[in-house]
């Protein structure tokens, strides 16, 4: 059984409408024709004369003669097509509808097909929004897109699911949007979707899926397709796949989030929150799966360690600033500014043009040679090998020195590379002294002085063995 509505041509609103039950096929006119009113208050203020309509809350229908409305009694011959507020094409498309619901339209078979009491929905394509009875506002183009919508009695809305499969299992949420061929699908079709061999034996990757989620984004094939968390965005083939309840991430990139796995080696997210991997399969280690505030930029870029921002591999090469000024061409244009501190690993690295080292401290001297009762403080900065210090030796009564040796600076010396002068603040007199490394720590040999009630300052630098 079908009805073609047609229009005559684009500017004119009148049309032909023609019913086939399968062996006959007749031009419909007007008593053929009901409009679907809720009472008889909405009777149409500008009738014509033959025009019919169905009053919903008498089950009547009701004829126009020029003058009045007449009931039918249901004793006339039923209209063959009812105009609703809702339009659907294809078999069984919106065929539960009920109620004075409207604003729907499905196209395609099955389209919309348990719609009860849901408006303002579009569907388009076979199965799309096959489930929904209540959930409203929401867009489904594709085969089986948005599928199960509704499927639990909630009442979904305002989500976007374009592609086949899009959204294929989401029962409720609200605000979620999927582009692609199953985009943030959830499915649990265990015997097609089971993937990956995470705990030694075949895994359903579905076992704790949920069929919820709100204000999330997937663009592309399988994006965030096992998500039930909120505020998620995913764009690229398979970005946040096997992502599962985590939430407020970002992914962008294909396989990004997503490097490989699920398995014991793979590098992909879980259930963790609040990540941003940006680039083909930049993703977190295996054992940062479930873990949250992590950052990768860059293809194949990996995070290991939490709240950690990683820039590329661990391979590459990192230039910030445009790449002309890598090489120092010109000193303007390229600066980087910091708004904080700038952490250094303070691990050694081979390279000579390598600065892999920055580091402040106070250390505590002790020392012999020196007589008479003094205060000394030692500070040392090291940038790379270079460790620089200054030692302040503060007399409580007069002192003198021979010999001395200053103890406590924390880097080994690499010998004899390291010089130090040392100056009496009261008399002027000063004196050189030299840096080495002996019998297991780093000794700062200063010589001797004469006997004096001055402030001793001593300062110099050395070069650290590594």
């Amino acid at each position: 059984m079908s009805t073609n509505i047609n229009l005559k041509n684009s500017t004119d609103t009148t049309f032909s409408i023609t019913h086939s039950d399968g062996a006959n096929t007749k031009v419909l006119d007007s008593k053929d024709i009901a409009v679907a009113i809720d009472t008889v208050a909405d009777f149409p203020a500008n009738p014509n004369n033959g025009d019919v309509v169905i009053v919903r809350d008498k089950g009547i229908n009701y004829i126009y003669n020029g003058t009045d409305w007449i009931s039918q009694n249901n004793l006339a011959p039923n209209p063959t097509v009812v105009v609703e507020t809702n339009l659907g094409l294809g078999k069984n498309a919106l065929s539960s509808i009920s109620g004075s619901v409207g604003l729907n339209t499905a196209v395609g078979y099955n389209c919309a097909s348990k719609v009860t009491i849901g408006g303002n929905n579009t569907s388009y394509g076979a199965n799309a929004h096959f489930q929904n009875k209540e959930g409203n506002n929401s867009v489904a183009v594709g085969e089986n897109a948005h599928r199960n919508m509704g499927v639990d009695n909630s009442a979904p809305a305002y989500n976007t699911a374009i592609g086949m499969g899009a959204m294929y299992v989401k029962a409720d949420g609200i605000c979620n949007t999927a582009v692609g061929a199953d985009a943030f699908a959830s499915f649990k079709d265990n015997a097609d979707r089971e993937i990956g061999d995470v705990t030694g034996v075949y895994h359903d990757w579905n076992s704790n899926i949920n069929t919820g989620g709100s204000y999330n984004t997937a663009i592309g094939q399988n994006s965030i397709t096992y998500s039930s968390g909120d505020n998620n965005s995913a764009v690229g083939c398979s970005s946040g796949v096997y992502a599962t309840t985590g939430d407020n991430n970002t992914i962008v990139g294909a396989l990004a989030g997503a490097a490989s796995g699920p398995s014991v080696s793979g590098n992909f997210l879980e259930t963790g929150s609040n990540n941003t991997f940006i680039g083909y399969k930049a993703s977190p280690s295996y054992a940062l799966r479930n873990s949250n505030y992590m950052t990768a930029i860059g293809s194949d870029s990996l995070v290991e360690s939490v709240a950690t921002i990683v820039l590329g591999r661990s391979t590459d090469v990192t230039v910030i600033g445009k790449t002309s000024r890598a090489n120092n061409t010109t000193t303007t244009g390229a600066n980087l500014q910091l708004n904080g501190g700038l952490l250094l690993g303070n691990t050694n690295q081979t390279g000579t043009n390598v600065l892999d080292w920055y580091e402040e401290n106070t250390f505590t001297v002790t020392q012999t040679g020196i007589t008479g009762t003094v205060t000394m403080v030692g500070k040392a900065t090291r940038i790379g090998r270079q460790c620089f210090f200054n030692i302040s030796i503060v007399p409580s009564t007069t002192h003198s020195g021979s010999g001395v040796v200053l103890n406590g600076i924390t880097w080994e010396a690499f010998t004899p590379f390291g010089v130090c002068m040392w100056s009496n603040t009261s008399t002027g007199a000063s004196g050189i002294g030299n840096v080495q490394y002996y019998n297991g720590s780093t000794k700062i040999y200063i010589g001797s002085y004469a006997n004096t009630g001055g402030q001793i300052l001593v300062s110099g630098s050395y070069i650290a063995v590594a």
